[in-house]
């Protein structure tokens, strides 16, 4: 589907989220590694996968569908870095 995108010149805007902290909004892009925390957040993110690793969760990057190849490449290397 993303090749058909590309050939046909359609441009996909990358996912945006956002959260409210102590009164100062965070925003967060797809593919974007350049929060000022980042260091911090995928340390979390971490831990949290390894929790629900412990519970029984079982991560699985064919899951996100909506993801490009390079972007599952990058959810796997991050998957495995993050769970051992």
């Amino acid at each position: 589907m993303r090749k058909v995108m590309r050939q046909q010149g359609v441009i996909k805007q990358p996912g945006c989220s956002w959260i409210e902290v102590e009164r100062k909004v965070n925003v967060f892009l797809a593919k974007d590694r350049r929060h000022p925390h980042k260091n911090r957040i995928y340390s979390v993110l971490k831990m949290l996968t390894e929790q629900m690793k412990l519970v029984g969760y079982i991560l699985d990057a064919n899951d996100f569908e909506f993801y490009d190849e390079q972007s599952k490449f990058e959810l796997r290397s991050w998957m495995d870095a993050a769970v051992g």
